[in-house]
């Protein structure tokens, strides 16, 4: 048996399967679809974005070590603090009550009226300037640490600690640490619960930190002198 010649076909069809048949005339499909950004375009979205967000960061320094007193978080903590619009200076000078309240009296003496000052650098960063002729360093866990002196500028990272000497000139970083220490940290989402609900709290105040109450009010006394003899009126008023 010869089977005959095939049946002719139209020019330009194409062999199909009969149940999904082929759909010509569609649109080629994007090479990425517009709602999901390509690496190049979500680098360069970052890097437009990272100035704005390093200059709204909020930032908190607690205080911690054995010559810090028992007191609640927020009776220990600068912040949450933005350092857009100006810098942070730290000392008694500036939060007076704050460290009276958390460092004990023997050591308020080697903390300086300005100890140091925080801002932002051009580039978006955090940097340090040292204000305090007392021994004080930065100590950086994943880094060197570095002993300063007055006039010094340096760079702070979230995690750092900034060590405060309490021994004159025998102090040493080990005995920094462990004794009064600020810790440098970005404001947590708790931070921000925590330390804003205190009743001290002074979001916006010039160093972001918690202000002391204003003293209650005294009843107004009579200020007309007493009689000799007692409660009683003087004699000038009698009648």
């Amino acid at each position: 048996w010869t089977s005959g010649p095939s049946p002719s076909r139209p020019p330009g069809s194409t062999t199909s399967s009969p149940s999904k048949p082929r759909i010509d005339g569609l649109p080629p499909r994007p090479a990425a679809s517009p709602l999901t950004p390509t690496p190049a375009r979500a680098c360069a979205s970052n890097a437009a974005e990272s100035p704005e967000d390093a200059s709204g960061r909020e930032i908190v320094l607690e205080l911690t070590g054995a010559n810090v007193n028992d007191v609640p978080l927020d009776e220990r903590c600068i912040g949450p603090i933005t350092l857009a619009h100006r810098p942070l200076f730290v000392g008694r000078k500036h939060q007076p009550e704050l460290l009276r309240n958390a460092v004990e009296k023997e050591c308020l003496q080697f903390l300086s009226r300005d100890h140091f000052r925080i801002s932002l650098d051009e580039g978006g960063g955090f940097k340090m300037l040292v204000l305090t002729q007392n021994p004080i360093w930065r100590d950086r866990r994943e880094g060197a640490s570095a002993e300063l002196a007055r006039g010094d500028v340096i760079d702070l990272k979230p995690g750092d600690i900034i060590a405060l000497g309490t021994g004159g000139e025998t102090s040493t970083l080990d005995e920094a640490r462990q004794s009064l220490c600020w810790i440098f940290r970005l404001a947590s989402a708790q931070d921000k619960l925590v330390l804003r609900s205190s009743p001290g709290y002074r979001g916006g105040g010039e160093d972001g930190v918690r202000s002391s109450p204003s003293p209650t009010p005294s009843p107004p006394q009579d200020r007309r002198p007493r009689s000799p003899g007692g409660p009683g009126p003087r004699v000038s008023e009698m009648p």
